[in-house]
C-alpha cells in the first residue's frame, strides 16, 4: 500500500476530528454539520484497496461444484442465525450463484 496515501488518511481522520472538537466546543451548528459531511464523503475522496487471498476451503468448493456434470442435482444447506448472517450470507449467495450457473450450463 502507498505510503503516502496511509498519511493522507491519518491527516483526513485528523481534521475531521478537529472538526468535531470545534463543534462540540463552541455549539456552533455548522461545525457540526461540516463535521457530519466531512465524514460522510470522506471515503468517497480516497478509497483503500486490500489484496484478497483465496482461502483453501473457497477454492476446494469452486473445484467441488466445477467437477459436477451439468444438470445434476445438488442438495445444498444453510444453517446460521442472525448474528452470523453479515459474515455468512455472502458467501452462500456466492456458492448459490456458482451452482445455478453451472448446473443451468451458463458457465464456460
Amino acid at each position: 500500500m502507498n505510503p503516502w496515501l496511509i498519511i493522507a488518511y491519518v491527516l483526513l481522520i485528523a481534521a475531521g476530528a478537529f472538526l468535531l472538537y470545534r463543534a462540540f466546543r463552541t455549539a456552533d451548528r455548522r461545525y457540526i454539520y461540516l463535521a457530519v459531511s466531512f465524514f460522510r464523503y470522506f471515503p468517497v475522496l480516497i478509497t483503500l484497496t486490500f489484496p484478497t487471498e483465496i482461502s483453501p476451503e473457497t477454492r476446494q468448493l469452486y473445484d467441488a461444484v466445477e467437477a459436477l456434470p451439468d444438470s445434476s442435482n445438488v442438495l445444498l444447506t444453510f444453517d446460521y442465525y442472525a448474528s452470523t448472517l453479515a459474515e455468512t450470507e455472502p458467501m452462500s449467495r456466492a456458492a448459490l450463484h456458482q451452482l445455478s450457473a453451472k448446473i443451468a450450463g451458463c458457465l464456460p
